[in-house]
This record gives structure tokens, C-alpha cells and sequence, in this order.
């Protein structure tokens, strides 16, 4: 008889999707980013991306308020 080799694969758990938002729907939200509506509107268009989630929105915010003004 044939015997059946079950190999085991080490399957990294899957990770917690975060949900994606539009451009739009983060400006609406601009509560969150505890900042004005035109700098987090101003951030996400220079940013140049239609699509994004919090983490992402938030990282980019947090750059652009942080560079300099010449």
C-alpha cells in the first residue's frame, strides 16, 4: 500500500485587513487626523492616491505637517 506524506507548511496566519476608504471619505473624516479639513484634503491630493486606509491617510498627514515652510 502507498502511504499518503502529509507535508506540513508553515501558513503565515492572515492578516487583519484593514478597510480602504476613498479620498473623499478621509477629508470627510478629518476629525480623526485631529488636524484641519484643508490640510488633510491638501496632503491626500499631493499624495496623488485615490484609494487608501487609515494607517496610510494617517502616515501621510503626519508627513506633511511636519515639513518645513520655506
Amino acid at each position: 500500500m502507498a502511504e499518503k506524506s502529509e507535508k506540513k507548511t508553515d501558513i503565515p496566519a492572515p492578516k487583519k485587513l484593514e478597510p480602504v476608504y476613498s479620498m473623499q471619505q478621509l477629508i470627510d473624516g478629518y476629525r480623526e487626523f485631529g488636524t484641519s479639513k484643508a490640510v488633510v484634503s491638501c496632503a491626500l491630493k499631493l499624495a496623488g492616491k485615490d484609494n487608501l486606509t487609515t494607517a496610510e491617510a494617517r502616515k501621510i498627514i503626519d508627513t506633511f505637517r511636519q515639513k518645513e515652510v520655506k
